[in-house]
């Protein structure tokens, strides 16, 4: 192997220059771009602030459910919530959350059985509520309690009923 004298090393040392810049801008150039996906990811969650409204008493635990689509809704729940419930109004923050359609349920466990407790009718002997939007009868279902949570975030009022 021979070595090349200084002239000729010189020439091929500037030819590689700009193929180990480019490397580098690339390189600074993806982790611009992958910081840039980082903050948009986190810039893509929206908070859920729930004010539940007419709890009569500081008994037991409110636990709340957040679904996310029709064939979840009432089964799997993208989130839960077991709150000491206090007399009045309740202030819930439900963080990080996708932009999207969902839907909101809870209860008030005043008997800490961690179930809706129901007469023979099925009508609820517990306070219950939800993001419902329109009066029904029966237990709402998905289309009865859905609303959009855009990127923004939203304030959700949720009175139970007794």
């Amino acid at each position: 192997m021979t070595t090349p004298d200084l002239p000729t090393f010189r020439r091929q040392a500037a030819r590689l220059v700009p193929v180990a810049g480019t490397f580098l801008a690339g390189t600074t150039a993806l982790a611009t771009v992958a910081a840039a996906l980082l903050t948009s990811v986190s810039a893509l969650a929206a908070d859920l602030s729930i004010q539940v409204d007419a709890i009569r008493q500081a008994t037991g635990t409110l636990q709340l459910a957040v679904y996310s689509s029709e064939a979840s809704f009432r089964k799997q729940a993208v989130r839960e919530m077991r709150l000491p419930a206090t007399e009045g109004t309740m202030a819930i923050k439900v963080t990080d959350l996708p932009p999207g359609e969902y839907a909101v349920m809870l209860f008030q466990d005043i008997n800490g059985n961690d179930k809706l407790d129901s007469n023979m009718l099925g009508i609820p002997k517990e306070p219950w509520g939800g993001s419902v939007q329109r009066s029904v009868m029966g237990a709402p279902g998905w289309a009865d309690t859905r609303f959009e949570l855009p990127a923004a975030g939203k304030v959700l009022t949720i009175r139970v009923n007794h």
